[in-house]
C-alpha cells in the first residue's frame, strides 16, 4: 500500500499515535520556537518509557524533542515501541549525522523529519551559525541509507519570501505559531507564549499559501488542505474540533 495513504489512514483511526517529547533540551534556540523556556531536566527512564509501551497501544511513534538526539538512548527508546509494532517517525533538526547515522543502521524503517527553513544563509539566522550544513550532512546520511524523508519548514516573517524546496524530497509546510493569534478564549496566563514577533498575519498567510508550490502528491494535497483550513479557523475565530485524546496522544519528557 502507499505509504502516505497508510499515513492518512492511521490519522483517522482514534487512540492511534504518540508524540513523545523524549527532552527538553535542545542545542539550537530557533528564533520561532517557545521551546527554550521550559528547562525542567526531568526525562523518563528506558524502564519508565517501557512500563508505559507495555500499557499503552499505539501504530505509530513520534520521537521529538527539543532535540531527540541528545538522548545517548534513542536507538532503545525506538526498540521499546518497534517491539510493540509500532512504526517509528524521528523529528530532528539534524545537528548530529553521525548518531543519525548509527541509528538508522540499526532502524532502517524509521521516517525522518528534518527542519529546513530555507537557503544556508538565512536558516542559519533563524537556528544558529553552521546549523544549515549540519542538517544537510543529516540529508546526506539519510540519502545514502535510503531513509524516508520529509523537509519540514516552519514559515514566519524570516522566511515566508524565500521558502525552501528541496527536490526530490517530500515537503511538509506549516505556520509558526503565536498563541494570541492560535488559540481562541483561553486566558492569556495559561498560553505558553509562542513568539508573535515574528507570526505571520492573515494576509500573510493568504499571499504566501497561494504560491507554495505544492507537492502533488497525496501527502501534499493533504497538507494544503491542513494549511487552508488553518487559514480559514483563523478568519473565522472558529478552531477546528479539538480531538486531543481521540486521534492523538502526547507524552512530554517528565511524563
Amino acid at each position: 500500500m502507499n505509504y502516505w495513504l497508510t499515513q492518512i489512514k492511521e490519522i483517522i483511526r482514534p487512540g492511534r499515535q504518540l508524540v513523545f517529547f523524549v527532552t527538553n533540551r535542545c542545542n539550537l534556540k530557533c528564533q520561532h520556537c517557545f521551546y527554550p523556556a521550559n528547562t525542567e531536566p526531568k526525562e523518563l527512564t528506558l524502564d519508565e518509557i517501557k512500563d508505559f509501551a507495555d500499557k499503552n497501544k499505539f501504530t505509530q511513534v513520534i520521537l521529538t524533542g527539543g532535540e531527540p538526539f541528545l538522548r545517548d538512548d534513542m536507538i532503545d527508546i525506538a526498540k521499546i515501541f518497534i517491539n510493540k509494532g509500532c512504526r517509528i517517525n524521528i523529528d530532528t533538526n539534524g545537528s548530529y549525522p553521525e548518531r543519525v547515522k548509527a541509528f538508522v543502521k540499526e532502524i532502517p524503517n524509521a521516517v525522518f523529519q528534518i527542519s529546513v527553513d530555507g537557503d544556508e544563509e538565512l536558516h542559519n539566522r533563524i537556528r544558529g551559525i553552521g546549523s544549515y550544513k549540519k542538517a544537510a550532512e543529516t540529508l546526506g546520511v539519510l540519502r545514502e541509507h535510503k531513509v524516508r524523508t520529509i523537509i519540514s519548514t516552519s514559515i514566519n516573517k524570516l522566511n515566508y519570501r524565500n521558502i525552501p524546496k528541496v527536490c526530490g524530497t517530500t515537503h511538509l509546510y506549516n505556520f509558526t505559531r503565536s498563541a494570541e493569534l492560535h488559540t481562541f478564549n483561553i486566558p492569556k496566563e495559561l498560553l505558553s507564549g509562542f513568539n508573535s514577533n515574528i507570526t505571520l498575519n492573515l494576509e500573510e498567510m493568504k499571499e504566501v499559501f497561494g504560491r507554495i508550490k505544492w507537492d502533488k502528491s497525496l501527502f501534499g494535497i493533504v497538507n494544503k488542505m491542513i494549511m487552508a483550513r488553518a487559514i480559514k479557523d483563523l478568519e473565522k475565530r472558529k478552531p477546528t474540533p479539538c480531538l486531543a485524546g481521540e486521534k492523538w496522544l502526547v507524552l512530554y519528557p517528565n511524563g
